[in-house]
């Protein structure tokens, strides 16, 4: 095929799978941008640090690829299947690429590819070629983490600790690491021993913006959508009903953030987003929302924020005589 110019290959299962889109780079001309995705790391019942180290003729296809292709200039792959030296080779071959604008990684894996990959992007300064999306934590990671910036966007899973006791420590080690903005909890089971130290993190970071949790169960309560606030007592109340709760609450204030940015843009001002306005006026999701969108600082947005809440009713105001 000589007019293909943008390819989406999903779902693979095996780094043999990947390896073989490879080459398609080496073989293909007219390829422009191409997204490369397997089963997520955290999918599979054994992950990689457990796993026999691959044949170099794995990656080889993609080192050929990359070093002779003019054409490809956005590239999105998945490397949660691979060693930290296969993906050094990837990196090497990307930097000999001239056509290349973009990269991005997704599923960075665990067991040491934090110090190779990182390390490697810096020694070929490639930082503005290559962005890591997703760094899946391991045991081995953990102390290194806060020395690379550059991991903006983290996962802590189940799959990647054997003992409950070292995910409570990964999770603690969190507060060292003040560069994360985003983070992936994915836990096959969910009680108070690791609810006490998530929780304990998300309430005092101030710098994470987005955050996914995955429990291995749910209950029916958690399709309600009534609170705005939860308050969770430390005794008591089955570990579900809290879990609900915090699904009612995040739900709701995704909603009024939403109707919140809508009306700072412009796009609907009426009673509805501008009561949930001073609601989550503080919230550092609409501020970014709202930034992006108008293309101003965040601190502008705090200005307009500020200038466009609506007063308080008459009944509200006392006077100070």
């Amino acid at each position: 095929m000589t007019s293909l110019e943008e390819l989406k290959a999903y779902w693979l299962c095996k780094a043999v799978d990947i390896g073989l889109i490879g080459s398609v780079v080496a073989s293909n001309k007219s390829l422009r941008s191409l997204e490369v995705q397997c089963r997520h790391c955290c999918d599979l019942w054994a992950h990689q640090s457990d796993s026999p180290p691959h044949e170099v003729s794995v990656m080889e296809p993609w080192v050929l690829g990359l070093k002779t292709n003019r054409t490809l200039e956005r590239l999105t792959i998945d490397l949660s299947l691979y060693t930290a030296y296969e993906c050094c080779l990837l990196i090497d071959a990307i930097a000999v690429n001239v056509s290349i604008v973009t990269v991005t990684v997704r599923n960075i894996a665990d067991s040491g590819c934090i110090q190779a990959v990182y390390a490697r992007i810096r020694d070929r300064k490639m930082q503005h070629r290559v962005v890591v999306e997703d760094h899946h934590v391991g045991l081995n990671d953990v102390k290194e983490l806060p020395l690379f910036p550059e991991a903006s966007v983290v996962t802590l899973s189940s799959w990647h600790f054997e003992q409950p006791t070292a995910l409570c420590t990964a999770i603690q080690g969190l507060a060292a690491c003040i560069h994360i903005t985003a983070l992936r909890l994915r836990f096959t089971y969910y009680d108070r021993d690791l609810y006490t130290p998530a929780a304990k993190y998300i309430a005092a970071t101030v710098t994470l913006r987005d955050i996914e949790l995955f429990c291995g169960a749910c209950c029916p309560d958690w399709f309600t959508i009534s609170l705005l606030v939860a308050r969770l007592p430390d005794f008591g109340l089955p570990l579900e009903a809290e879990m609900a709760t915090l699904h009612d609450v995040t739900r709701r204030n995704c909603r009024l953030v939403d109707l919140a940015s809508r009306f700072m843009i412009g796009d609907d001002r009426d009673s509805s987003t501008k009561s949930a306005l001073s609601l989550v006026s503080q919230h550092p999701k609409l501020l970014e929302a709202v930034a992006q969108k108008k293309g101003v600082s965040q601190t502008e947005v705090m200005s307009m924020i500020e200038e466009s809440r609506p007063l308080p009713p008459f009944s509200d105001v006392r006077s100070c005589s």
